[in-house]
């Protein structure tokens, strides 16, 4: 089980160090060992060809939508102010951003189908633009062979996959936990574009990992994720607006890093894990996604949604200003309604709050519970000031001290490193899209906001007051100092250099 390395790894060497280009060996990560770099980014494998271009006008209109619906979950935005980082859409882990997009268009939609052959298209953040993976690999007759449940009766198919080096290289095999968080807020986000254009987004089955990855031709340490289904009728017309694209965007990929047999070590573990993940979950259909994904609804809240994934809050400097508990409730909306699905899950979460300053509660540990009418309930576990305590946990980060409320969404630790890959991955998208919808709306209420992974999980179940529990991710709520101004998606993450 990946847990049982996660001490053993975090706190141990993590690979960080630059590299001048004449120590890194041509490549990739397809040799026996591992090298990350500009020069080395695999994702330029397919910009050697011309961008994707047809004179269909339905697909014409369909790749104009996916590209924006991508644009809009992950792409990049500019800066709010000129100390502000360049960063993305969704929140990332030290602004690795390991999450890439591909599309599968049918042969009634591909004008480059050959022999009855669909086309693979992946999107490029950086251009705005969709590439044809030109792959080395047969291509399948039809999404039948990779999907032998298929009916062929949908009109794309997204691909969210996971290029773990990325993260891995950083943080150790703890980066796969940040690489699954990272995929969830794209999906989270897709899921909730989708509904605003009235399209519907449904986990694709039974999809066969091995021929799928072959297709696209990742290597092996870059896995997919997940699969979707997207239909539309002939008369559909995209409604989505182009999102604000940066006149400028810096090269996003980060410096070379050492080669070392540890990362390849740490990247292996890794990458057989998602494997197995993977292959089990075309075996069982063990998916529960898909009753996440059907209930991530667009609030009626006045904020457009969009407007969310552009604007920027303050969340570098909490200022301990208490939060209203019915604020906190509002927050909670929507996560309620996504917690009462955990009891039929193999390993259910629990989400805890410790609060610090809000105007009715006493500071404590408490444990958020669901009524019978869908109202968010928080049952005292522990009286006391801790927030101190939480932050020597996150390895000392100053807004963990300075937060208002922290949530803290935890699985049973026995449970969770005793259940197999796919389960395991399952739990920690479940919970990711559960921090998401956490984000979304605060920040609609403009509670300022950001989400942590790097701790210590020992450390933070003891201050939960339950060594049982596996923390997965924290959230921190709280009041933004005026004039120091960051990023609640993303920024105040990528400066700790932590989800």
């Amino acid at each position: 089980m990946i847990e049982e390395h996660y001490q053993t790894f975090v706190e141990d060497e993590v690979v960080s160090s630059p590299l001048s280009q004449k120590s890194a060996i041509s490549g990739g990560i397809h040799g026996e060992h591992v090298y990350a770099g500009a020069e080395l980014d695999p994702i330029s494998r397919y910009w050697h060809t011309a961008p994707y271009a047809t004179n269909n006008s339905r697909t014409k209109n369909l790749l104009r939508l996916t590209q924006d619906l991508f644009e809009w979950s992950y792409g990049y935005r500019a800066p709010g102010t000129e100390l502000q980082r360049f960063t993305r859409r969704a929140p990332s882990a030290g602004a690795m951003y390991p999450t890439e997009l591909f599309i599968y268009l049918p042969p009634s939609r591909s004008v480059e189908s050959k022999n009855n052959q669909g086309t693979f298209l992946i999107y490029s953040f950086e251009n705005h633009c969709f590439f044809p993976v030109d792959s080395k690999t047969a291509a399948p007759q039809s999404w039948r062979e990779l999907d032998p449940a298929a009916q062929d009766n949908f009109t794309c198919k997204i691909i969210v996959s996971s290029f773990f080096w990325r993260t891995v290289r950083r943080y150790g095999v703890r980066g796969y936990r940040y690489s699954l968080l990272d995929a969830s807020a794209v999906i989270s986000h897709l899921a909730k574009l989708m509904q605003l254009q009235g399209l519907s987004l449904k986990i694709a089955e039974d999809w066969c990992a091995r021929s799928l990855s072959a297709a696209l031709e990742l290597g092996k340490n870059e896995g997919i994720v997940t699969v979707f289904n997207l239909t539309s009728d002939a008369s559909f017309q995209p409604k989505l607006s182009t999102a604000p694209y940066p006149d400028f965007i810096p090269h996003s990929i980060a410096p070379s890093v050492e080669i070392h047999p540890r990362l390849s070590e740490m990247l292996e573990k890794v990458s057989n894990f998602h494997i197995d993940a993977a292959e089990t979950m075309l075996t069982t259909k063990c998916n529960q996604l898909a009753n996440f994904i059907n209930l991530l609804s667009v609030s009626n809240n006045n904020t457009p949604f969009c407007s969310l994934l552009q604007e920027r809050y303050s969340a570098s400097r909490f200022n301990r200003e208490p939060i209203a508990l019915d604020t906190l409730r509002n927050i909670l909306r929507t996560t309620a309604t996504l917690l009462q699905l955990e009891n039929n899950q193999a390993v259910p979460l629990a989400i805890y709050f410790l609060i610090q300053h809000t105007y009715e509660a006493a500071p404590g540990i408490y444990r958020l519970n669901i009524d019978a009418t869908n109202t968010p309930q928080f049952q005292l576990v522990k009286s006391a000031s801790l927030m101190a305590e939480l932050q020597q946990a996150c390895q000392g980060q100053h807004i963990v001290g300075n937060a208002s409320v922290a949530s803290i969404i935890c699985a049973n630790k026995l449970a969770l490193s005793s259940a197999n890959s796919a389960v395991y991955r399952e739990t920690v998208l479940r919970a990711g899209l559960l921090d998401i919808e956490l984000q979304h709306q605060a920040t609609m209420l403009n509670v300022d906001n950001t989400c942590i992974g790097g701790f210590e999980d020992s450390k933070v179940a003891q201050v939960v007051g339950n060594s049982a529990l596996t923390p997965i991710v924290i959230h921190l709520f709280g009041m933004g100092s005026q004039g120091n101004k960051a990023d609640a998606l993303g920024t105040a993450m990528c400066e700790s250099q932590t989800w």
